[in-house]
């Protein structure tokens, strides 16, 4: 199954590696909601508690996140790679994952 859109197992470790979310990228990401939600509490006068609520409604949604990061990355361990086909439906689960991931942070 030759061709030019075609992804070896190593193409798909590297794809895996780049496309993944990290818990760094995740960390990245939590600090900018934290700056957010900062400013927001500064320029709209919200309370302490306003934005304790609305932080730990974030924490949440992040440690959501990441549970699934994790079990995602236990699945691809497990999963039989036998086929290009194996292949390639991996590497548009990873993508559309990680698009949906970083929607929800």
């Amino acid at each position: 199954m030759e061709g030019k859109n075609t992804m070896t197992v190593y193409d798909l470790f590297l794809f895996l590696q780049e496309h993944m979310v990290t818990k760094g990228e995740l960390k990245e990401e939590l600090g900018k909601v934290k700056n957010e939600l900062r400013t927001e509490m500064h320029t709209t006068f919200a309370t302490k508690e306003e934005m304790s609520f609305r932080f730990s409604e974030v924490m949440t949604r992040f440690d959501g996140v990441d549970k699934e990061i994790v079990e995602i990355k236990d699945w691809i361990r497990r999963v039989d790679i036998r086929t290009q086909e194996d292949v390639d439906a991996i590497a548009r689960d990873v993508l559309f994952l990680r698009k949906y991931i970083m929607r929800v942070v």
